[in-house]
């Protein structure tokens, strides 16, 4: 299996992840992003969310694929190699967006 190092990389269109969050209750909240997302940014996800019980929902549409997280990319896992995203472009990007989204709606209540 090639190394991080032996797999090209090119500059692509750029993709456009779409956030999505939901409050039910005080607590209770749904969080969701547009890909095909390893389950390491789910929980990292759920530790910063300001909610004691958030749902990560991933695949929602239009999917832009397969997002791994930062720490794979030297791996060369399946998801690296058939990702659109460049290393360190979309873990906290999506960590941050989300919870950015979250705490805005709870601020309104």
């Amino acid at each position: 299996m090639p190394n991080s190092n032996e797999i090209k990389r090119e500059d692509a269109d750029p993709v456009q992840l779409k956030l999505q969050a939901l409050t039910i209750s005080n607590d209770v909240a749904l969080a969701g992003v547009n890909g095909e997302v390893v389950s390491i940014i789910g929980q990292h996800m759920k530790k910063s969310s300001p909610f004691a019980k958030t749902v990560f929902i991933t695949h929602s549409r239009p999917s832009v694929g397969y997002i791994p997280d930062d720490a794979s990319y030297p791996k060369v896992t399946f998801e690296v190699t058939g990702t659109r995203m460049k290393p360190g472009c979309s873990e906290n990007a999506i960590v941050d967006g989300l919870v950015r989204l979250l705490k805005g709606s709870a601020n309104a209540k």
